[in-house]
């Protein structure tokens, strides 16, 4: 009977953050012609920058409306991170932080209308006019006060 090296395949998607590394070893036994057995090792790894996906997602999710009338920072942040899973197809949508090292009763208020607008947008808009700024991380978009 013919040995087959790799009689079962798994095929699995694994995100990691940039920078970090990554090792898939897959073993199997093979019969030599002098009846010793010898070790195979296949190594084979796609790496899905989690970084990128999350960067896509910003771009790609829209905003039909977003109207927030003296609202407070935490609460338009909070709004547009679960809008965006709302609208996002895969249900992922967009993780944010606010490092604002404030009490929540301290953060300013916005009051502002968009249409039609990217989550990146609106994220953007919303923390210019709160005087904060926006930055992408491996693992969220983090906003925060210089």
């Amino acid at each position: 009977m013919p040995w087959a090296p790799f009689d079962k395949k798994f095929d699995t998607t694994i995100s990691i953050p940039p920078g970090d590394t990554l090792l898939l070893i897959s073993a199997g036994e093979s019969p030599s012609s002098a009846g010793e057995k010898r070790l195979l090792v296949a190594v084979r790894a796609s790496i899905v920058d989690s970084r990128s996906a999350r960067l896509e997602n910003l771009e790609r999710i829209i905003m039909p409306k977003v109207e927030f009338r003296d609202t407070p920072l935490g609460d338009a942040i909070t709004f547009l991170r679960v809008e965006s899973v709302q609208l996002d197809p895969d249900q992922k949508g967009i993780n944010v932080i606010l490092q604002s090292g404030s009490d929540a009763a301290e953060l300013p208020r916005v009051t502002l209308l968009l249409k039609e607008i990217p989550v990146k947008d609106a994220l953007r808009r919303v923390a210019d006019l709160a005087g904060f700024k926006i930055r992408c991380r491996s693992c969220a978009v983090v906003i925060f006060r210089e």
